[in-house]
């Protein structure tokens, strides 16, 4: 992601600099008295980025409804990335790394992976991490979860969502 922020930027910068010489050539060949006055009608473009997040549905219609929403709104919209989010104790596993495969590979839009860790073991997450790089994913947003039951907050050596062998 940060790759694509800094070949945008170039992109940006390139366009500008373009700009920049045609209207300078524009004003060379006008020789007016206030030469030396810069009017430029186009304000500056302004380098901005989005992203889109998307849940993963509860249904099959759901899900063809979302594959085709991403594949359209990723191939009119270019946004920077898409996000696709993770259910509580990975109950949507297999739906958001399907989701998140299929725009990787077909939306050819880079996806940034939302892991709640909440529950989950070392072999868990470390299995959850090669089936995304398996499908292609390489972006992971890690999130540790809520405090442990019964916690309002995080103390040192807590575990996330209970008894669990976690880092």
């Amino acid at each position: 992601i940060i790759d694509k922020i800094l070949a945008r930027r170039k992109e940006i910068q390139a366009e500008r600099l373009s700009q920049a010489v045609l209207s300078e050539a524009a004003n060379d060949s006008h020789h007016h008295e206030n030469d030396n006055i810069h009017n430029d009608n186009h304000p500056p473009s302004i380098p901005y980025y989005y992203s889109f997040e998307y849940f993963p549905p509860k249904t099959e219609p759901g899900l063809d409804n979302l594959l085709t929403r991403i594949d359209r709104m990723s191939r009119r919209l270019d946004p920077l990335f898409v996000s696709i989010t993770w259910g509580a104790n990975g109950s949507t596993l297999s739906c958001t790394l399907a989701l998140a495969g299929h725009a990787q590979r077909y939306a050819c839009v880079d996806v940034l992976l939302h892991l709640s860790c909440t529950g989950m073991t070392r072999e868990q997450i470390a299995e959850v991490l090669d089936m995304a790089r398996k499908s292609g994913v390489h972006n992971i947003l890690a999130l540790r979860g809520d405090p442990p039951p019964g916690k309002k907050g995080w103390e040192f050596g807590d575990v996330s969502g209970g008894a669990c062998d976690r880092a």
